[in-house]
């Protein structure tokens, strides 16, 4: 028996439908891309449009002259600063007023103590030294005073060539 017309007709449009819908489903797809293809399109020109329009750098280039004129007097400042420094590294430390002495006692006998290393009869024997390091003594006696000695360290060899003995001493100021 042969199909009917409208039998055949429907198959075909079934057999169709079914060949096409992934095709239709691509379409779909790439027409959503064209959809955000045109957005970033219209969001190139607008940076284009943005980028041909001139600039106003007149106040970056006003800046820059200034930092320019700025930096001209640096070389010269550092002479300057260099020049004071070296001045005030070869002058000699200077001391700070000496404190008020203790009032003197009658017939030999001490006064009131003076501030802290004011006395006058300070001996050695009062003295204790104390090292700091291996560059340094420091002596300290009651009342306490700190009085940091520079210290040398010299090496004695005998003929051989060979280290004899190690001994330290004061570098003269």
């Amino acid at each position: 028996m042969q199909p009917s017309p409208d039998d055949l007709a429907a198959a075909v449009v079934e057999t169709v439908a079914l060949a096409v819908a992934p095709v239709l489903e691509r379409v779909a797809a790439v027409e959503t891309t064209l959809r955000v293809i045109g957005d970033l399109r219209d969001r190139v020109v607008a940076v284009e449009v943005k980028a041909a329009q001139p600039a106003d750098l007149g106040d970056v280039r006003d800046r820059l002259a200034a930092l320019d004129v700025k930096a001209a007097g640096v070389p010269e400042l550092q002479q300057q600063l260099e020049a004071r420094l070296v001045a005030l590294e070869a002058r000699a430390p200077i001391p700070g007023p000496a404190g008020p002495q203790g009032e003197r006692g009658e017939r030999g006998e001490r006064g009131e103590a003076g501030d802290p290393g004011t006395r006058d009869d300070l001996t050695d024997d009062d003295l204790t030294a104390l090292c700091d390091d291996l560059t340094r003594k420091t002596f300290s006696a009651l009342p306490p005073i700190a009085l940091p000695v520079r210290m040398q360290k010299r090496v004695i060899r005998d003929r051989d060539g060979r280290i004899a003995r190690i001994v330290e001493e004061p570098v003269a100021p």
